[in-house]
């Protein structure tokens, strides 16, 4: 991560796609551990009913 942002010579165009691709990224694991949670506790909540 470090390095990207001290690699001076990249293109700003490059660095703005992999800046968006990472907090896309970012975005899809979040979205993905809520779904996870959502769906744990919906089978705890079946387990105890």
């Amino acid at each position: 991560m470090s390095l990207i942002l001290t690699n001076t010579k990249m293109e700003p165009l490059t660095f703005g796609i992999i800046g968006g691709g990472i907090n896309i990224l970012v975005f899809l694991s979040i979205v993905g551990l809520l779904i996870k949670i959502f769906r744990y506790q919906n089978k705890k909540d079946f387990l105890n009913s």
